[in-house]
């Protein structure tokens, strides 16, 4: 390989996060990989915080390149990360966010992965992700990170094949050739749910993701109650696009098929999650149990019936970060 092209681009979008942006862009100072082994690609997302200011200031200051490239427009995270495909150079394609802090082997582990134990030219890894030691976390965050709602950690094990829903791009690498030989990249109409639905369209040709739990990060993004369930009501606000690009994604999302086939249990489901009934029952209940312990069962019924809440709203959902 010539030596002026890096193994590795990082993909990292970015909407008004310019001072965790700068932590996180640290962390990629103290990589065990050579810094020409790697570069970094901010997209920002037409943000209207210092970040131009501040990468800008930043480029030549480390040990590896920053690319650095502006949306006109917010677009969502789906623009941002196509535009820093077409830039990419390197041979895989590491998806992370502003607010992941790498471990200092993060992108070796996804290397070896990558040039060692799986060549093939549809293999993938999903990294792991843990919230930051500096948030505190509580119950509730735990609870997101293993549970499914948010991420789905404690159901996997190092080494497993991995459905599409499991593809996130906090922590998820692929190799370039397969993205340019299959011509897929993020449907730039979703705001929510962008990565599985593109993962769903990799898998279909060929694509297999497996857990790399060795390629560890850390999110440093604090998540409430309340900031939790605001963001299940915009996923459920979004559905309606994601119903239009990808219907079996909405329907596994949404469990239609389960409530389809028994229609006396939607029935009840849709009693049961009804919005007076998360205001004034689950979420009371999940405020008590946020910070004390972890209440499986309240949480999920509250975190359900916000995304119902949502879905019945169909709003469209306002500017989100990319």
């Amino acid at each position: 390989m010539d030596a002026t092209v890096p193994a590795i681009s990082v993909v990292m979008p970015t909407y008004n996060r310019c001072g965790v942006l700068l932590r996180t862009l640290g962390y990629y100072g103290d990589q065990t990989l050579d810094g020409s082994s790697f570069e970094v690609i901010v997209v920002d997302d037409a943000s209207t915080d210092e970040t131009q200011a501040v990468v800008s200031g930043l480029l030549g200051n480390f040990r590896f390149t920053i690319v650095y490239s502006r949306l006109p427009e917010n677009s969502g995270p789906s623009a941002a990360r196509n535009r820093a495909i077409a830039l990419a150079r390197g041979d895989i394609l590491v998806f992370v966010g502003d607010d992941i802090f790498p471990e200092r082997d993060f992108l070796e582990q996804h290397l070896v992965w990558h040039h060692e134990l799986y060549q093939e030219d549809g293999a993938g890894a999903l990294g792991r992700v843990k919230w930051s030691d500096e948030l505190g976390c509580t119950p509730l965050m735990r609870w997101l990170e293993t549970s499914g709602t948010q991420f789905a950690y404690g159901q996997m094990v190092h080494g497993q094949v991995l459905e599409y829903g499991y593809l996130y791009t906090c922590n998820v690498s692929v190799k370039r050739a397969f993205v340019e030989r299959t011509g897929e990249r993020f449907c730039e109409r979703l705001r929510f749910c962008e990565d599985s639905e593109w993962g769903l369209r990799l898998m279909r040709r060929g694509f297999e993701l497996r857990y790399n739990a060795q390629a560890r990060a850390s999110h440093h993004h604090p998540v409430t109650l309340a900031s939790s369930l605001s963001r299940m009501v915009d996923l459920g606000r979004s559905t309606g696009v994601l119903a239009e690009v990808s219907p079996s994604n909405f329907r596994r999302i949404t469990n239609a098929d389960r409530y389809e086939a028994h229609r006396w249990r939607a029935c009840i489901m849709r009693m049961m999650l009804h919005p007076v009934m998360g205001r004034f029952l689950y979420r009371p209940l999940a405020e008590f149990c946020e910070r004390r312990f972890i209440a499986d069962r309240v949480f999920a019924a509250c975190h359900a019936s916000y995304f119902y809440r949502g879905l019945l709203s169909g709003r469209p959902s306002p500017k989100l970060a990319g």
